[in-house]
């Protein structure tokens, strides 16, 4: 979720960031222009839209990003440091500017291209993933338009001729690029869209659509606030709701949560406390999870990776009952941005209390 989420900007380190790098990189003050023109505009500034960005200027066009957030990069750059990789130990089939932005982040950390390519972990602090992002894009002459949100477009039949933001500022350009996570730029020009999970019926399948009910990791946990009393009430995090038969469709989507960087460094520590009015009955079903499993360690709870460089670790979801906040991202994809707020803060909430 990232988050900044509005990335679920998610977030990056062990606080939520709200200050940037912007290294050199052309950066607008809002509100600084009313009109900007470009031959390629790309709305958001994950990954996917900095190497769009970059490959557009690096051919002669004119290229500028606008970024929702106060930072480029995405989920690379908050959180997810530790990259998902193939079997083979040179990682060869990574090329072209992805590879261009992994040799420059090994490069951060004094390691060759053969040697940071060939120990296959090509793990990394999210802060060097946006000093890279931002020195690339400063280094193509890329315009970069951060904390500006899309209101609307302006099409000639099929075609987008500019946008505007919330700040007021129309942008124009021969080509828009839809470089979100959530598909603002398509949904807003009327392009057709699917969300959720399609029926196995669909397309013929047998893997899709609602699953087979089953119990969290095989376990029996009570449901209820006072374990056998239906009258008490459920325990959160628990639904009663009816569910569908196996393999139909529905607008769902796999759970958000947040990509955190913590360490054990003493000296890099920062506090993470819990949420304003943290209840620990919010998190009872863990708690019967745990008793219920029976022996536990943390690895069954939260999946702590490997250290990344200079003592931290990039945490993830493990398990039924762990980071993954369920459930708590219904609508966030067709909210306005005040909404997906809401939404944010619930995730970020759940994260400090867990």
């Amino acid at each position: 979720m990232r988050n900044s989420f509005h990335r679920i900007t998610p977030i990056s380190a062990p606080v939520f960031r709200l200050v940037g790098y912007f290294l050199g990189a052309a950066f607008l003050p809002l509100g600084a222009l009313t009109l900007t023109e470009s031959d390629v505009c790309i709305y958001g500034g994950t990954s996917g839209g900095v190497v769009s960005a970059v490959q557009a200027a690096r051919m002669g066009k004119r290229a500028v990003i606008i970024e929702p957030t106060g930072h480029l990069g995405g989920m690379s750059s908050s959180g997810l440091g530790v990259t998902d990789v193939g079997p083979s130990n040179t990682n060869t089939y990574i090329g072209g500017l992805s590879r261009e932005f992994y040799k420059r982040v090994g490069a951060k950390y004094g390691k060759s291209e053969a040697t940071w390519f060939g120990d296959k972990k090509l793990w990394f602090e999210p802060k060097v993933a946006e000093q890279v992002f931002n020195e690339m894009v400063a280094e193509a002459g890329v315009t970069v338009i951060f904390n500006e949100t899309l209101e609307s477009v302006v099409k000639n039949g099929t075609v987008i001729t500019q946008l505007r933001t919330t700040a007021g500022r129309i942008v124009r350009a021969g080509m828009f690029i839809d470089s979100t996570y959530e598909g603002d730029l398509l949904a807003a020009a009327g392009a057709s869209w699917v969300i959720g999970r399609e029926a196995n019926s669909q397309y013929g399948e047998t893997l899709n659509g609602v699953l087979t009910p089953q119990k969290p990791g095989g376990l029996t946990i009570d449901p209820y606030i006072i374990p056998g009393n239906p009258a008490s009430g459920l325990i959160g995090w628990v639904r009663n709701d009816p569910v569908a038969a196996p393999g139909t469709g529905d607008s769902l989507l796999q759970a958000y949560n947040y990509r955190l960087c913590l360490t054990k460094v003493v000296a890099n520590k920062l506090p993470l406390d819990p949420p304003a009015g943290y209840d620990p009955a919010e998190y009872e079903v863990m708690a019967r999870y745990i008793v219920a499993k029976g022996s536990v360690v943390l690895n069954n709870l939260i999946d702590v990776q490997e250290l990344i460089p200079n003592g931290k670790t990039d945490i993830n979801n493990s398990g039924p009952i762990s980071t993954d906040f369920h459930r708590g991202n219904d609508g966030y994809v067709t909210a306005t941005p005040a909404q997906r707020a809401v939404i944010a803060a619930k995730h970020e909430r759940h994260m400090r209390g867990l």
